[in-house]
């Protein structure tokens, strides 16, 4: 049986968050039927009750909200077996052991790939070939926030997008987004994305994090930002007898969480300069004539979240309510 669900106005209104709440997320939470602020059990077997119209079986539009995990607008078996796939996910802290979560998550399967022996920081993902999402026709690349999406992805059953990341990657010193390597494996996927479905979106995820660097001025930065862009944009595959190019939108990022210091450092420095950096990204680009050329699109972080990102206990990696208002973003 599939129930219809009001999704666009939570949507609109609510962010998505898994296994527990958090005081910048509350309200919503994937696949909590009753509203406990936990995902257990019982809301996998309240999904199942609801589906099989079991008599007296009572659920607010909020828990419904929740459990309409793939956002098609109805509660259906594909949002039960999703929330089956959750549970089997330990509600651990992500970051309390990085090893385990990693290991759950990816490593045992090649998706977050270990490229150094320092463990997190220059470890990759990369979207397989075998991945559906290989030819979903939507390409991410980014640092460490995109691997989340990768991530976030693979561990509520979504196909939404290939994911191409480096965790500790930016635009600066010597961890590079878009490398010569990770630029060849885009190249193919974007070329196969063609061949599957005649077009592909790439959102390059323009991150900056060191964030005092010389006071602010990240012209350094900026200029290899838009120098991958345009290297994007440059792509070409010809199939059945048509040259077919991306499209791409280059979001700009955000900071970290509002309160509190990071390792030290007051909240206030890191985030400091988001805007004056985003603002010079969306200008470097609107300058470009490679990028106007091409019709690329220009979106930042805070305005996707509705400036309020959520991050998770570290503080600089996004909530999965973060996560999910990019997901929605980036599969509009």
């Amino acid at each position: 049986m599939r129930h219809r669900c009001g999704t666009a106005a939570a949507m609109a209104a609510c962010g998505l968050m898994c296994f527990r709440a958090s005081a910048a997320d509350t309200g919503f939470l994937l696949g909590d039927l009753n509203c406990d602020g936990l995902l257990s059990l019982s809301d996998l077997v309240t999904c199942c009750e609801l589906l099989a119209e079991q008599p007296g079986t009572a659920v607010t539009a909020a828990g419904i909200e929740n459990a309409d995990l793939d956002r098609d607008g109805v509660l259906s078996l594909s949002d039960a077996r999703q929330i089956s796939v959750l549970l089997r996910t330990a509600p651990y802290d992500l970051f309390a052991d990085y090893q385990a979560w990693a290991e759950t998550v990816g490593y045992r399967t090649g998706l977050l790939t270990p490229q150094d022996p320092a463990g997190i920081n220059q470890d990759s993902f990369r979207t397989l070939p075998e991945d559906p999402a290989y030819r979903s026709g939507r390409i991410v690349i980014g640092d460490s926030r995109c691997c989340q999406l990768g991530i976030f992805g693979q561990r509520t059953g979504r196909r939404d997008f290939a994911v191409f990341a480096v965790w500790g990657g930016h635009y600066g010193r010597d961890v590079y987004i878009l490398g010569d390597d990770i630029f060849a494996e885009v190249q193919a996927c974007f070329a196969e994305q063609i061949r599957a479905c005649g077009s592909c979106e790439i959102a390059l995820f323009a991150t900056v994090n060191y964030y005092n660097l010389r006071n602010g001025q990240n012209a350094d930065h900026i200029a290899a930002a838009v120098a991958a862009a345009e290297r994007l944009c440059a792509m070409r595959v010809t199939c059945d007898g048509m040259t077919y190019a991306p499209h791409l939108t280059v979001i700009g990022f955000d900071g970290c969480r509002r309160t509190g210091d990071l390792y030290g450092t007051p909240q206030e420095v890191f985030n400091r300069f988001v805007q004056d950096y985003n603002n010079a990204l969306r200008a470097a680009c609107a300058e470009s004539a490679v990028l106007s050329a091409a019709g690329t699109a220009f979106a930042a972080v805070p305005e996707l979240t509705g400036e309020d990102t959520g991050f998770i206990d570290d503080g600089l990696h996004y909530s999965d309510a973060a996560l999910h208002r990019l997901t929605s973003f980036l599969i509009s």
